[in-house]
């Protein structure tokens, strides 16, 4: 029997026979990527904190999705993964991992990368997903696995079966993002004049398959304004403004935002809208865990998996079966924003 067969039919489990956690554990997360699917691992780091009070939490992330994460109360230390220099910084990455001497590793991103990174700590309980849900013989590096599930879940549900494998209890979920007086202040001078309630439109999307077109764009802020009488805005990233230049085109909005805040400041907007559209990318995820409603533009992308946490009745998909979304209508998404306003009159999210 090969290696990797043997490793196959290694049976599904979590904690070994003797192994406690407890006051003075050491646990890392590794999710290193996009700022998303850190948001949505937050409730997780909130729940290991919750239930283990005095134990040591690090996380391994990537210098692009830290903005997001930094100052979160619930966190004792974070590790940089230099992806953009491994060769130089490398050998001494893995030496700070193992100088942590972890007692669990928690590896919730599910791909070869992320597996390495678990193996390189040299904890030897490391905590994966089961095969079904693993990429590129993730699972082959796990020594313990998340029992498998049927049906498709959202993500942070998934994320915080960690904690439930770990037998540690759940309370209702919460990201507590952390936001500083800074990033308060430099969005309250950034919505200067902005009337409130107010909308906010974000543009971007990392995938360019979950894009929506411009003009689209352009055309559902003018009939927002008409049909709903409020300010609209428009966010996004650097790499959006030339979108939000082209959408310009058609339309102008209230204030144009795109490219313009840091991950902070940008939460700060979202969470103080009444409503935020926009497609499956980081800043939908983060207007959730700011207690924003939110209405979801999805088309490739599963939404059951990956949507709006607690908004998924309000997502907005294309019409007839497509899932491109240049097939999503201006009508539809019109519709779902006027349900949500109705339903949220002044604003108020689902989480807080």
């Amino acid at each position: 029997m090969n290696a990797t067969a043997a490793l196959a039919e290694q049976p599904v489990r979590v904690l070994p026979s003797g192994l406690t956690l407890g006051a003075g554990s050491r646990i890392a997360i590794v999710r290193l990527g996009a700022i998303g699917d850190v948001v949505n691992t937050m409730p997780l780091l909130v729940a290991l904190r919750e239930a283990l009070p005095e134990a040591h939490l690090t996380w391994v992330i990537e210098p692009k999705s830290w903005p997001i994460l930094e100052g979160h109360r619930a966190l004792d230390e974070h590790v940089l993964f230099p992806r953009h220099d491994l060769l130089a910084q490398g050998a001494a990455f893995v030496r700070a991992l193992r100088a942590r001497r972890f007692d669990v590793v928690l590896d919730t991103q599910r791909l070869l990368k992320s597996a390495a990174v678990s193996l390189a700590t040299g904890c030897h309980m490391r905590v994966g997903f089961d095969r079904r849900r693993s990429k590129e013989g993730n699972w082959l590096f796990a020594t313990a696995h998340l029992p498998p599930r049927e049906g498709q879940a959202p993500m942070i549900d998934q994320f915080r079966e960690f904690a439930a494998a770990l037998g540690l209890p759940l309370g209702p979920v919460r990201w507590d993002l952390p936001i500083t007086e800074v990033a308060r202040e430099r969005a309250a001078a950034a919505l200067e004049g902005i009337a409130r309630p107010y909308v906010v439109l974000n543009l971007g999307a990392s995938k360019p398959e979950n894009l929506w077109p411009a003009e689209r764009w352009a055309e559902l802020t003018l009939r927002l304004g008409d049909a709903l009488g409020r300010p609209v805005l428009w966010t996004g990233g650097p790499q959006d403004v030339e979108r939000a230049r082209a959408a310009a085109a058609h339309a102008s909005p209230a204030r144009d935002l795109v490219g313009a805040t840091d991950l902070k400041t940008l939460a700060v907007v979202l969470g103080g809208a009444s409503v935020v559209v926009s497609c499956d990318t980081g800043p939908m995820h983060i207007a959730v865990a700011m207690g924003a409603p939110v209405v979801g533009l999805f088309g490739p992308a599963d939404p059951n998996r990956t949507g709006p946490y607690g908004w998924l009745d309000h997502v907005v998909t294309p019409r007839d079966g497509s899932r491109d979304m240049r097939d999503l209508a201006v009508d539809d998404v019109l519709a779902s924003v006027r349900r949500v306003v109705a339903k949220h009159p002044r604003g108020e999210g689902a989480h807080s």
